[in-house]
């Protein structure tokens, strides 16, 4: 017997979310017989209430013709479409990308004006040149009061466009907040440090403004930031000083993520993320492209409150042999899960220090390029036994040789070990041969292999056509 529309609609909608239901449940709504239509539609929607937005998308160009499109909730408007033919067609969306549009202030304006687009909950116009203006117009929409995520990612907005959306009184339901790369200083983030614009937000985007120290210390003296859970400040120029106030700041005692690449970070500042009492939730410290020495490592591992780091980066600082050696030995550090050190002039004796710390037992992702460790560093990861969970290990340009490659292929325990980086390390062919082809490791997908003494043509014929199934070869 041939199932009615609406009872295979129903059954369809007793499934678990997918893009495959969705798929299934628009092909059924768009046969239905006009008359069953506004019945099936507002059953769909209520029954779709739970469902994520993101999957119920459709192309906005052919809303006129489509009869499910009043359950779409998720909009990503293609290049070259007009938002002007689009806005009239987005009464019930909930999510709108629009990055990348280049819509300037004008286009914010429409979208200030659309008051039917009352639903939308997440908006994002990465790269819009929006400028002053359009944070303005933005940011004196009534309808706009829902949204709780706003990305304004390199847009101009500049210290009037901050100005402009910290006095806006309909932005309080913002829980990710994305400014990054609008040239704020530290006129504009006192303003938005001073806002209610700020009171539900968990999740702040400043990276690529120039801060400085004294932006830094707005962010930490914020009134309204108790709910803060990750907090991206790379590229900000902020120093120790800036580093150090937020340090010693409340305001940072929910944050589980804390991104400061690229901030002229000394030892100092590495001490005073390592002894500050409000970082006891962190679980991922980015502190890579730095000036963190030896004793600023040290400060950071003899930390007494870091122990939910999960995740430390450290890439590009010049920590050393000895930095290397205090993280191995802090027992403050047995939870993290990733460590990335490439860069750091570790040398043989801190990859040493790695492979014997009975601390680093969780390990499942660990990048030492770049360090020096030669064949005996090598050699050490290979033998440490501790080293089961290992996902992913990049040894790039360290001069193991033919020595260290031949001890890596040898390690019999990596049974999780899905990615290996063994590139620029003057391995021969016959060697790299023998690693690709190595017995144990029954889950690697990657392997990078590039820049060492192998033929070109064998090396692009590999590329192409890997010798072990399922392999891929960078």
């Amino acid at each position: 017997m041939t199932q009615d529309p609406l009872s295979r609609l129903r059954a369809l909608l007793h499934n678990e979310p997918s893009s495959e239901v969705w798929e299934q449940v628009c092909r059924c709504v768009q046969k239905l017989d006009k008359s069953l239509l506004n019945v099936a539609l507002d059953y769909a929607d209520e029954h779709m209430a739970r469902w994520p937005n993101a999957l119920r998308t459709g192309p906005v160009k052919d809303a006129t013709t489509l009869r499910w499109w009043p359950l779409v909730r998720s909009v990503q408007l293609p290049a070259g479409a007009s938002l002007k033919d689009a806005v009239p067609r987005l009464s019930k969306v909930a999510e709108l990308d629009l990055s990348e549009h280049k819509i300037g202030p004008q286009g914010a304006r429409l979208l200030a004006q659309a008051q039917h687009m009352g639903n939308l909950t997440k908006l994002n116009l990465t790269t819009n040149n929006l400028g002053a203006a359009g944070a303005a117009a933005l940011a004196d929409a009534a309808h706009l009061s829902r949204l709780e995520q706003l990305n304004l990612n390199n847009n101009k907005l500049g210290e009037d466009g901050a100005r402009a959306l910290a006095a806006s009184e309909h932005l309080r339901s913002l829980c990710n907040l994305k400014l990054n790369f609008n040239g704020l200083q530290k006129e504009g983030v006192k303003a938005l440090a001073d806002s209610q614009i700020l009171g539900s937000v968990e999740s702040l985007g400043l990276s690529g403004n120039w801060l400085r120290g004294e932006g830094a210390m707005a962010l930490a003296n914020a009134q309204h930031l108790a709910n803060l859970k990750m907090l991206d400040v790379r590229e900000n120029g902020l120093g120790d000083d800036g580093v150090q106030a937020l340090a010693g700041s409340k305001v940072l005692e929910g944050v589980t993520e804390l991104y400061l690449t690229r901030n002229r970070v000394g030892n100092a500042g590495a001490k005073a993320l390592g002894t500050s009492e409000h970082l006891g939730n962190l679980t991922a410290l980015h502190l890579g492209y730095n000036w963190i020495g030896e004793p600023g490592a040290r400060a950071l591992a003899a930390s007494k409150h870091l122990g939910r780091l999960t995740q430390l980066w450290l890439f590009n600082n010049e920590i050393g042999e000895g930095g290397a050696k205090a993280l191995a030995a802090s027992e403050c550090l047995s939870n993290l899960t990733l460590i990335h050190l490439s860069g750091c002039d570790i040398d043989t004796g801190g990859a040493q220090a790695l492979a014997a710390s009975p601390h680093l037992r969780k390990l499942t992702l660990v990048d030492l390029n770049s360090n020096g460790i030669g064949a005996e560093g090598a050699a050490a990861l290979a033998t440490a036994r501790h080293l089961t969970a290992l996902v992913s290990l990049k040894l790039g340009n360290n001069n193991i040789g033919d020595a260290g490659a031949l001890a890596l292929a040898n390690a019999e325990h990596w049974a999780s070990l899905e990615e290996l980086g063994i590139n620029g390390n003057g391995i021969g062919e016959e060697v790299l041969k023998a690693v690709v082809r190595c017995p144990h490791w029954p889950k690697l997908t990657k392997i990078h292999i590039h820049n060492n003494n192998m033929d070109s043509q064998i090396w692009s014929d590999w590329v192409k056509s890997p010798p072990r199934p399922g392999l891929t070869i960078v």
